[in-house]
């Protein structure tokens, strides 16, 4: 399975489980994102990273990408990723209904 197929599936299976742990975690711990290995679709790996902990070039695109959406701060940002590939999610809150 490609990265787009994995990428997909997540979406389609795991978003609202996505949601509530980010939201959870952001009212445990400090901000951050969520960090999700799709490599292995079977067991997906999730962690919440704190912003701190973020490597410096994936912290940079999400501040970015917060820049460009400074409108919409119910916006979060997830890195998903696999072995090969990479992306950054990014979920309107205000318009998804958990």
């Amino acid at each position: 399975m490609n990265f787009i197929e994995k990428y997909n599936l997540l979406i389609n299976q795991k978003l609202q489980e996505l949601i509530q742990i980010y939201i959870k975690e952001r009212n445990t711990n400090q901000i951050g994102n969520l960090f999700v290995n799709i490599s292995d679709i079977n067991n997906i790996n999730i962690q919440y990273i704190k912003e701190v902990d973020i490597p410096e070039k994936i912290r940079e695109d999400i501040k970015n990408k917060h820049k460009q959406n400074k409108e919409k701060p119910s916006i979060i940002y997830s890195f998903i990723y696999d072995n090969n590939d990479s992306i950054i999610l990014e979920i309107d809150l205000d318009s998804y209904k958990i």
